[in-house]
């Protein structure tokens, strides 16, 4: 599409722009400015955990957490929260960015040393049609 077109479409939601966003369905999308944290190091997890007012010892207390059944300091499980943004918004220029949420699975207990290279990749497209705000679409990203 031209420039010129694509400022007449410009925050636009019509279905050529959400036919653009659904040909990303499945792609890896880019990420370079959207990861801030890549290890979870005790500084790290311990900023957070102060963040958000959890004083949990498992984040905290190295002596607390090697008595454990996990044998050392963990993050908390929203801490992924710090790895990445979780928002998406590819390919809708002048369209509101709208979280709508993320679905985690867990295999394991985030340790703190764990590395983190997330690879999100769009996953769907849901038309919705509130009443007051006109057309909307809400995009969930699986990473």
């Amino acid at each position: 599409m031209s420039g010129e077109g694509r400022m007449e479409r410009w925050g636009a939601l019509d279905d050529e722009a959400i036919a653009e966003a659904r040909a990303l369905l499945g792609v890896p999308l880019r990420r370079d400015r959207m990861q801030w944290v890549e290890v979870a190091t005790r500084d790290a997890v311990r900023q957070f955990a102060d963040g958000v007012g959890d004083d949990n010892p498992l984040w905290r207390d190295p002596r607390y957490a090697e008595g454990t059944r996990w044998g050392g300091l963990l993050a908390l499980p929203s801490f992924l929260y710090a790895v990445d943004a979780t928002i998406v918004a590819p390919k809708l220029p002048g369209v509101q960015w709208i979280y709508a949420g993320t679905h985690w699975r867990w295999l394991d207990a985030l340790r703190v040393g764990d590395r983190f290279e997330p690879t999100p990749v769009g996953a769907r497209v849901d038309p919705l049609h509130p009443r007051k705000l006109g057309r909307h679409d809400r995009r969930v990203d699986g990473v």
